[in-house]
């Protein structure tokens, strides 16, 4: 799999998408951050938020730009999904290939909503499912829910975290234990063999980026 996205540029727009509860970090963005600042201050939390109708125009304008070049997006949502799910179905954005639901937290109606809408779309309609926002106990009846409505062609597993923290610390395999232990749950809750888990979940990463 590594070698055969060797072979690619693969480019996608996201994450993009409405978060109610986001807060603006002290340096301004979060990442891997190579400016100057106190220790003490790094990805700490203001009490400065943007509103959802700023988020709005700029979510419009990240959709237009993955829309004209035919780019998957990645969709982050916190307490909006409706809004989210009422900007992304628009007629307008019929050349994004693939739709990708990150760590998604909506609820099993929402989720409902999603796959009615795609199910005879062109248009790869994806739930990204993370052990840090999806497999923690409290989250276990819906990810087993989620499971039981999702086409087995609609899942994919993530961390949750930016790479740079742990590849550029040497703590590659702590990476993939958060992989290992999502990758695990979605095992249980769909009955399925690791090898057979494994074949799915890399044509569905494949599939969402294009490949």
């Amino acid at each position: 799999m590594a070698t055969k996205l060797k072979k690619y540029l693969v480019v996608g727009v996201g994450e993009l998408g409405l978060d109610k509860l986001f807060r603006i970090p002290s340096n301004g963005y979060y990442g891997n951050q190579q400016v100057p600042i106190p220790e003490q201050q790094v990805n700490k939390l203001t009490m400065s938020k943007t509103s959802i109708e700023h988020q709005k125009k700029i979510m419009e304008r990240q959709l237009q730009l993955a829309n004209e070049y035919r780019k998957p997006i990645s969709l982050h949502c916190v307490k909006a999904p409706g809004p989210l799910f009422e900007i992304v179905k628009l007629g307008e954005y019929q050349q994004i290939p693939s739709i990708i639901l990150h760590s998604y937290t909506g609820s099993i109606q929402q989720a409902e909503q999603w796959i009615k809408q795609y199910k005879t779309s062109p248009q790869r309609l994806f739930f990204l499912m993370s052990d840090y926002i999806n497999g923690t106990e409290n989250k276990s009846d819906l990810l087993h829910g989620l499971m039981e409505v999702v086409d087995d062609e609609q899942i994919l597993v993530e961390t949750d975290f930016g790479i740079d923290q742990f590849f550029t610390n040497g703590k590659q395999e702590e990476y993939i234990g958060y992989l290992n232990d999502i990758f695990n749950k979605i095992c249980e809750a769909r009955n399925w063999d690791r090898a057979h888990a494994g074949l799915v979940l890399d044509r569905n990463l494949q599939a969402s980026l294009g490949l």
